[in-house]
């Protein structure tokens, strides 16, 4: 009998064991939690222009693609790039450095192309901060941008 109880017993803890343990933990997905579109204000040289959109793709659990046509009234430029996505203390973090397409204008006459590096702060509030450093050789320039989920 005492065989038997302690047979019960090993298949009690083992059953404990391994119901406890799964393959499927949750993971969240961040990328889906700061899709969609923003509208906000962008400031350039403390110039600052209005309803200015920002869209971000989910591309895949944990990584985005942020799209951005700015007129920064000089010139026009064209953002997109893919991104992870970080999450700590309550926010959103994505941060990349791109390549910064400028066309043709009446002030700038070839395309030009430029690094950027851009820094984004998501909240759960559905608020958006982004820190657009544009390489222009002898000339550096700062884009901010704060916007809200729509």
């Amino acid at each position: 009998m005492k065989k038997y109880t302690n047979l019960l017993l090993v298949l009690f803890l083992s059953s404990i064991c391994f119901g406890s343990c799964s393959d499927d933990d949750d993971k969240t997905n961040y990328a889906k939690d700061i899709e969609g579109t923003y509208v906000g204000t962008t400031t350039v040289n403390e110039q600052s222009i209005p309803n200015v959109e920002i869209k971000i793709t989910r591309k895949s659990t944990n990584k985005v693609t942020l799209s951005m046509n700015q007129d920064l009234g000089v010139f026009v430029a064209d953002i997109e790039f893919e991104s992870d996505v970080l999450y700590a203390a309550y926010t959103y973090a994505i941060t990349s450095t791109v390549l910064v397409n400028i066309p043709a204008s009446d002030v700038i006459p070839d395309d030009i192309e430029m690094i950027a590096t851009v820094v984004g702060r998501f909240t759960n509030d559905g608020d958006l901060q982004l820190v657009i450093d544009v390489q222009i050789p002898g000339n550096p320039m700062r884009v901010l941008y704060e916007g809200n989920k729509e």
